[in-house]
């Protein structure tokens, strides 16, 4: 014996625009751009490291 058909169910998706919250602070100020600049200047003075699965190393300033 057949089960009778159900009827299909479609999900309610209610976003409300009135529930707007405010931005979160940050809990740090935001860098400065000469705290930008020398973060950069420290990433790119480092030789960076590229390791492959020979076990062969290279070396490079990028």
């Amino acid at each position: 014996m057949k089960e009778p058909k159900r009827p299909r169910v479609q999900p309610i998706f209610s976003i409300k625009k009135d529930t707007l919250y405010p931005p979160l602070s940050l809990p740090q100020s935001p860098p400065t751009m000469k705290e930008v600049m020398k973060l950069v200047e420290k990433l790119i003075s480092k030789p960076k490291v590229a390791r492959f699965q020979n076990s062969f190393i290279i070396y490079r300033n990028a």
